[in-house]
């Protein structure tokens, strides 16, 4: 199954979306994006039902996270989070890292890090010609901007496994690696 907000029209009016993944249709649209308009449809299921859930893949919101938990057994078992959210916030990640460094450069009179918060929110693959010398010089002085875009990069490779196992082993070694670098973000 699938969870998901969208809004429609203008402003912050949102819905809740349960879809089914296999057989690509909507199963629920309850208003708003609380826990409440989730906890409805969860409700309504039967026992059996909740129990046959396999994976529920949503976004890291922790209202629907909290219904999730309260009606479906074995959550942390079926929660598979989008890549595009945990990217999201890897890429806040960076750019926090990166925010703290330049202004502590700046204390010192160093202006290394000025004009380059873009330069660090792009992949590999996507940095613009324009901007690689830059980037290359940046990344050799060591900055903790360039260890957090690694650490990044390095968490994307999780979506090129083909099988679990290594895929957990990477994530693993990828979780132990960007805890001991020491960036909080």
């Amino acid at each position: 199954m699938g969870v998901d907000e969208k809004t429609a029209g203008r402003g912050h009016d949102y819905f809740t979306i349960v879809y089914d993944l296999e057989q690509s249709t909507v199963d629920y649209v309850g208003d708003n994006r609380r826990k409440g308009s989730l906890d409805v449809y969860l409700a309504g299921l039967s026992k059996r039902a909740r129990q046959r859930i396999r994976a529920i893949a949503m976004d890291i919101w922790d209202p629907y996270l909290a219904s999730i938990r309260e009606h479906i057994p074995e959550p942390e078992e079926k929660i598979v989070f989008d890549r595009y959210h945990l990217m999201t916030h890897m890429v806040k990640a960076v750019d926090e890292v990166r925010k703290q460094e330049h202004r502590a450069l700046k204390r010192e009179g160093d202006e290394t890090l000025t004009g380059s918060k873009y330069l660090w929110l792009y992949s590999r693959e996507n940095l613009p010609d324009s901007y690689k010398v830059r980037w290359r010089s940046l990344k050799r002085l060591h900055l903790k901007t360039a260890r957090a875009w690694a650490i990044k990069e390095s968490f994307r490779d999780l979506w090129g496994y083909q099988r679990v196992g290594w895929a957990i082993r990477h994530f693993k070694a990828w979780f132990y690696w960007a805890r001991i670098r020491g960036l909080s973000p």
